[in-house]
């Protein structure tokens, strides 16, 4: 049959069968295209409007963690500026001491006297630069644990001794060496086993951690402790109230209610910026409140110990205690070891211990860096440094402040002094 360019009825029905279902299909197809639109820009604008699904839980974890790093490093410079400043003003007064006049004691004295720490620029730079470097450290406290985040302390001790070498003129000893070596590793697995997996707490959940049965019993314990060691100073004898425990003991109470107050705020001022307001609830000013206060008791505290008290002493002991109630505290109110394995916590703990014996190690015995007699064989010094370290480290461009050399250095030069005056009295003709 010839095909005049009409189709069947059966052609037709089946035409339009295929092109109905093609239609469906494409509608299907259309319609899941915009459903996922839809959903991506859903997704997208609470990815804007709230910030918090841009970043894994790991990468909270490692800005914390960075935060804590560079802070406590910042604060070791810091603290040698400071050193830096005293240090100037000490010599000043040495300079000066047979040029001042007597003072005459019905005067009246300026605020700032011509020979305070305070008109020293080096001084204020180095209170920013701690200001600096303290604001990191509680940033850090909004994206890693607080386990995490005190034992890191420990940079700022590792960095002080080689900041120490170059802008005080302290020497650096093997043992410092070994002492870095053990908190490094130490650190290592601090920041290898802990919770990573964190989640930042809002203000509901704050109220919540505040009303779990261990976190109350801890309180409870820790404010009966700090009456019990505040009255027994107040009513031993002074050589009881001269036992560095009772003091950094004191610290360690107030820097436990630190860490949490510290960690609560700084979530929420995180949850805050990224979009989920938390500043409006009361609970948000009363852990700011718990925060300064128990600032206030640790500086006081502390600065009792190092006014009694050797620093190589007080810094050791100070950072295990403050350690240990860190962990303690992150443990029992922010449940930071929950789903931490038994291995991941006997690690972590592990290298806590490590990073205890490092600064240990590295405070241990500190030689006055002014008594070249007291530098043990083999320290690093700064006069062993290549030129161009040198000139760089203000020791070196401070009148009066000029580090010493060293004796083998000294006796060295004397012995050459005193050949090359014989060769010269020898070839001198006589008269």
């Amino acid at each position: 049959m010839i095909n005049h360019g009409f189709n069947s009825p059966h052609n037709s029905t089946s035409e339009q069968s295929g092109l109905k279902i093609h239609e469906n299909a494409l509608d299907n197809t259309a319609r899941v295209m915009t459903t996922t639109l839809s959903n991506n820009v859903s997704n997208v604008s609470t990815m804007a409007a709230t910030g918090k699904q841009r970043l894994t839980s790991t990468e909270f974890y490692m800005i914390g963690v960075t935060l804590s790093i560079c802070g406590n490093i910042i604060i070791a410079v810091a603290l040698n500026c400071q050193k830096l400043a005293h240090r100037k003003r000490t010599a000043q007064l040495d300079q000066n001491k047979s040029d001042e006049p007597t003072p005459d004691p019905h005067e009246s004295n300026p605020l700032i006297s011509h020979t305070s720490y305070l008109r020293y620029s080096v001084w204020w730079a180095g209170i920013v630069l701690m200001a600096v470097g303290e604001i990191g450290n509680f940033v850090a406290y909004g994206f890693a644990p607080a386990s995490v985040v005190a034992p890191l302390g420990s940079f700022a001790v590792i960095a002080n001794g080689f900041v120490a070498m170059i802008m005080n003129n302290e020497s650096l000893r093997m043992r410092d060496l070994v002492g870095t070596a053990f908190t490094l590793v130490g650190c290592f697995f601090i920041v290898q086993f802990s919770n990573q997996d964190e989640e930042i707490l809002n203000s509901i959940q704050i109220i919540q951690h505040l009303g779990n049965w261990q976190f109350i019993i801890y309180m409870f314990v820790q404010v009966i402790g700090f009456a019990v060691i505040t009255f027994i100073r107040s009513h031993s004898n002074s050589e009881t109230r001269s036992s560095v425990l009772l003091h950094l003991a004191l610290v360690s109470i107030a820097g436990s209610f630190t860490v949490i107050s510290a960690k609560a705020v700084s979530g929420m001022l995180t949850l805050t910026a990224a979009g989920d307001i938390q500043v409006v609830f009361p609970v948000f000013y009363i852990m700011l409140a718990i925060l300064i206060i128990t600032i206030i008791y640790q500086v006081k505290y502390l600065n009792e110990a190092m006014a009694i008290f050797d620093i190589a002493v007080v810094v050791p002991v100070n950072f295990v205690m403050f350690t240990v109630s860190a962990i303690l505290a992150g443990a029992l109110f922010y449940d930071e070891f929950f789903s931490q394995s038994g291995i991941a916590i006997l690690l972590f703990f592990f290298g806590c211990s490590l990073s205890i014996i490092g600064v240990i190690f590295i405070t241990g015995d500190k030689p006055d860096p002014e008594d070249m007699d007291g530098v043990e064989a083999g320290a690093l010094h700064l006069d062993m440094m290549p030129n161009f370290i040198r000139s760089l480290a203000p020791s070196f461009k401070i009148t009066g402040v000029q580090p010493k050399p060293n004796n083998t250095q000294a006796a060295t030069a004397d012995e050459e002094k005193q050949q090359q005056e014989h060769n010269s009295a020898e070839a001198t003709p006589l008269q």
